[in-house]
């Protein structure tokens, strides 16, 4: 397909999906002849992957960036959804004062250990071990017991979550699964939490 084709299908216009290619987030595409270059299902996949990170993410270029040369340079899926977690978490990591300290990430390998996930340096790991930080200075650390019974409570969680995402098709169009599954699982938790504590609160209210 032509580029205005490749528009028209994405619902992205012309001069963005240029300047995309520009900067080396869109793939170049063979061409026909001098002029005319033809596109295919992967630059769809592309394009779309990149309007979700800007439309629903409000993701930066660099951010966009690093997670598209990653795709390109043949990274492992693993890495790759982590990447896309990191994204759809990004806003409370850029939040954080200062990066994580020692005994922060200790207590998370310390949680790891208990619940048998593996101890290993991952963005999650660093994810959780700020937020423990952040949540202290607010004169609320959580105990050991505490998120022993989160992390066990959202093991099931997340496996479910994890075989909602499709594995059918590109690392595109799985990235792109992974991050709008990511938003919708956030807000239906924060949600669910809500009910659960009104829930809780009415139920002891209403016992004589």
């Amino acid at each position: 397909m032509k580029l205005s084709a490749l528009a028209d299908r994405t619902g992205v216009p012309t001069p963005t999906i240029k300047f995309w290619l520009r900067e080396g987030l869109v793939p170049r595409a063979p061409l026909k002849n001098e002029r005319t270059a033809v596109y295919g299902p992967e630059h769809v996949e592309r394009v779309v992957l990149i309007k979700v990170l800007r439309d629903e993410f409000d993701a930066p270029l660099s951010s966009i960036r690093q997670l598209t040369g990653a795709i390109d340079a043949g990274e492992r899926m693993d890495l790759v959804l982590e990447r896309c977690q990191s994204i759809a978490t990004a806003a409370w990591l850029a939040e954080a004062p200062s990066a994580p300290e020692a005994r922060h990430h200790a207590s998370v390998d310390a949680l790891c250990e208990q619940v048998g996930w593996p101890i290993l340096p991952t963005l999650a790991r660093d994810q959780l071990a700020v937020t423990l930080g952040s949540v202290e200075r607010l004169g609320l650390p959580f105990t050991a017991e505490y998120l022993v019974r989160c992390a066990r409570a959202l093991e099931a969680v997340a496996a479910a979550d994890l075989d909602a995402v499709t594995r059918d098709g590109s690392v595109d169009v799985i990235a792109t699964s992974t991050l709008l599954n990511a938003r919708a699982q956030v807000a239906v938790l924060v949600a669910v939490n809500q009910l659960a504590h009104t829930s809780v609160a009415l139920t002891r209210l209403a016992r004589p």
